[in-house]
Order: C-alpha cells, then sequence, then structure tokens
C-alpha cells in the first residue's frame, strides 16, 4: 500500500479539474467585482448606505468568501500531497475571517467589545472605524493611516519573497503561487484598519470594508491554488495540456 493511500489523500493525478484555469478565472472575476463595486460606490450616492454599512452588500460578500474559502480549503487539504504541512492553515484563517465578520458572536449574548474612538471593536472594520475616528481625534489622520498602509505593503513584499523559499523546504500545500496569493490576502485584511486609520467618513468605511472583501476573496484563490499539484506554469496551452492529456486517453 502507498504513502497516499495510508494517509486517505487522492493522488494529485487523479483529478482531471482544470485547477490552475479554475484559480486565474475565479481571481479575474473578484478584481473585476472589487472594480464595479468600487465604481457603484463613486457614482452612485444613494447605494452607498447599502453598500459599505456592516450589513451591507460587501460585508455580505466578504461573509460569503471566507465561508467559500473554508470550504475550498478543506478540499486541498484532503488533496495535499503526503507530507506536506500547513495544509490547514488557509481553513482556518478562513474561519477567523468568518467568525470575525460575525463578530464572533458576542452580540447574541449581548457582550460589547473595547471602544476605540467611541467605537465597540468586536471585528476587524470596527478596528478600522475606531481606529479613523481615533486618529481624527487624536490630529494623526491620515498621516497615521499612510505609514500603515505603507508597512504593510513592505512587510508583505519581505514576507512573500522569504515565504517562496520557506515553503518550498517545508512542503507546504503546493508551489509558490499559494504563498503569494495567501500573503496578499493577509496583506488586504490587516490593510484594513490601516486604511481606517486614514480617518472617518463613509469613503474610508467603505475602502476598509472593501480591502477586508478583497483579502476574503484572494484567500479562496489560494485555497483554489493550493489544490493544484501539477505545478503548471504561466500560459493556457500549458495549463490545459494535462487536463487534456487525461480526458483524451483512451480508456481500456
Amino acid at each position: 500500500m502507498t504513502q497516499a493511500s495510508r494517509s486517505g489523500r487522492r493522488p494529485a493525478a487523479s483529478s482531471s479539474i482544470p485547477v490552475a484555469d479554475v484559480t486565474a478565472a475565479f481571481a479575474s472575476v473578484f478584481a473585476a467585482l472589487t472594480l464595479a463595486l468600487a465604481g457603484v460606490y463613486a457614482t452612485a450616492p444613494a447605494a452607498r448606505p447599502w453598500l459599505a454599512s456592516e450589513l451591507g452588500l460587501v460585508s455580505w460578500f466578504t461573509r460569503g468568501a471566507f465561508a467559500g474559502a473554508i470550504a475550498v480549503g478543506v478540499w486541498a487539504a484532503r488533496r495535499s500531497l503526503p507530507g506536506s504541512r500547513f495544509h490547514w492553515l488557509i481553513p482556518t484563517i478562513a474561519a477567523w475571517g468568518l467568525l470575525d465578520t460575525i463578530h464572533y458572536g458576542l452580540p447574541l449574548f449581548g457582550i460589547v467589545g473595547p471602544r476605540l474612538g467611541g467605537v465597540a471593536i468586536s471585528s476587524l472594520t470596527a478596528l478600522a472605524d475606531g481606529c479613523g475616528k481615533w486618529a481624527v481625534d487624536a490630529g494623526l489622520a491620515p498621516g497615521l493611516g499612510v505609514a500603515g498602509i505603507v508597512m504593510v505593503v513592505l512587510g508583505g513584499y519581505a514576507v512573500g519573497r522569504r515565504g517562496r523559499a520557506w515553503a518550498a523546504g517545508r512542503v507546504m500545500v503546493t508551489e509558490g503561487r499559494v504563498v503569494d496569493f495567501l500573503v496578499a490576502s493577509c496583506c488586504l485584511l490587516a490593510a484594513t484598519p490601516a486604511i481606517g486609520s486614514l480617518g472617518g467618513g463613509e469613503v474610508v468605511a467603505f475602502a476598509s470594508r472593501l480591502s477586508a472583501m478583497t483579502g476574503a476573496t484572494v484567500l479562496v484563490a489560494a485555497a483554489l491554488a493550493a489544490g493544484d499539484h501539477r505545478r503548471t506554469v504561466a500560459g493556457w496551452r500549458n495549463r490545459m495540456r494535462p487536463w487534456l492529456d487525461d480526458t483524451s486517453r483512451p480508456r481500456r
């Protein structure tokens, strides 16, 4: 019995799903969605409360993306190669994100989190709102927000460069593309309170929530990429060839 059979995981070659193409399509669709939501917010003032509130469309997209990342992350973890480490990292982050978007269920028990700038802090977006009001009251906006965003970008770049080599040496879920998506997702989530620190107002609140939504959707892309063990390279012909070879081979 092979190690893959003993581990209960399916071999990578047994799947004919063009995972690389699905991942690229998903990332493109949600990049377009982010731009579309920003465009609607800029051009339709009447829709802004519906888009940017805690119960608005962007927040629901965020919750749905985290729930999707949990499901796809579990699928990818079950496909992970024997000996892979950290294969439950993506669904764990996604589960934290989903709990965060529903305020960890604290309102159901009447529990109010600590306050910052007059805002009860019970989630990442609430922290962004609190940071914004506190920064305005302290006279630190928008400089504090700019400094925070720069730190997130530089930190993400440094972690991303080191992360590929670090993960490769420890047989992470799959190749470095997953690390890129994962680092980008974490940076977008970390940027949420930094964007909020730019100052109060509806525009800043919407931008912080849009950053959280984009981070959640990029996490889904990371989970999709983690399920692709063919190490496919750029170019649709090269990505499609293993899939076509699998499906076109005559059955015996």
